[in-house]
């Protein structure tokens, strides 16, 4: 039972990160367009 949650929370810590890692090069891309765009 105890494995079981550990498992489900890890499963979830990895998916926040990953998920935030995606929209942390969304933003550097982006940020990226804009610098190449006011030049």
């Amino acid at each position: 039972m105890v494995q079981g949650w550990a498992g489900v929370a890890h499963n979830s810590i990895i998916e926040k990160v990953q998920y935030n890692e995606e929209q942390e090069m969304k933003a550097q891309a982006t940020r990226l367009k804009r610098v190449k765009a006011s030049k």
